[in-house]
């Protein structure tokens, strides 16, 4: 299955931390972006698309993340922790959730790699968990 994650360096200092993109990739693909908040239990996403490529960040609290292959079925899971920067690359026909498995609030950053265009969202709903 064709996901990618990468871990990103937090540098903290007595003021607090600070996360930064340091891809090139992300960087010259980026044409959107959205920050959602979710409750503990909550799921989000349930879709795939055809054409974006996404990338997604915790930024707080934690999400176990559920990939699935809409052509093999394959399914991949990931926890991403906001006490630890990683991010994950996602590609077209994967179908993809986040469901808040904290205590807390989660936090979710995505970056998406062509601008939202609501007449066309390249948005397709998905069962995955």
């Amino acid at each position: 299955m064709k996901i990618k994650v990468t871990t990103l360096s937090k540098k903290i200092d007595a003021r607090g931390w600070l996360i930064e993109n340091e891809s090139s990739i992300i960087r010259d693909s980026m044409k959107h972006f959205l920050v959602s908040v979710s409750k503990p239990g909550i799921i989000r996403g349930q879709h795939y698309h055809l054409r974006k490529k996404e990338w997604f960040i915790v930024i707080k609290g934690k999400a176990e993340v559920v990939f699935e292959d809409i052509k093999t079925k394959e399914k991949t899971k990931v926890v991403l922790n906001g006490d630890i920067p990683e991010v994950i690359e996602t590609f077209p026909l994967i179908a993809h959730s986040f469901k808040n498995i904290g205590k807390e609030d989660m936090y979710l950053m995505a970056i998406v790699n062509e601008p939202l265009n609501k007449n066309d969202p390249d948005t397709f709903p998905y069962k995955v968990i």
